[in-house]
């Protein structure tokens, strides 16, 4: 499971600055599996699971883009998937449609 969290509740070392936007996941045994934390992005909007590993995750910087990138929780590895401008609210269905999926 996936879901937004409180960005002011993650205490951050003082050098790395204050979180903006933060998502967490979640595993089925209840055991956080990683969390995501923007430093200077006012969004982060979960739009789904590419895979069992793998969140789909749009940046939001309004009004001048949106950043999508996968999340590979096990790994923390981050990818750009792709990136809109202006900003545009996408869902999991819109990326699926454009790379003729279903």
């Amino acid at each position: 499971m996936a879901r937004a969290c409180d960005p002011e509740a993650l205490p951050l070392p003082v050098e790395v600055g204050l979180a903006t936007a933060a998502l967490t996941v979640v595993r089925a045994n209840g055991l956080v599996a990683g969390t995501l934390v923007a430093l200077d992005a006012p969004t982060v909007d979960i739009l789904g699971f590419a895979d069992e590993h793998t969140v789909l995750v749009n940046v939001g910087q309004a009004p001048a883009a949106s950043i999508v990138i996968a999340w590979d929780v096990t790994g923390g590895v981050l990818h750009r998937v792709t990136a809109q401008n202006p900003y545009l609210d996408i869902s999991l269905a819109d990326l699926r449609a454009v790379a003729g999926q279903r």
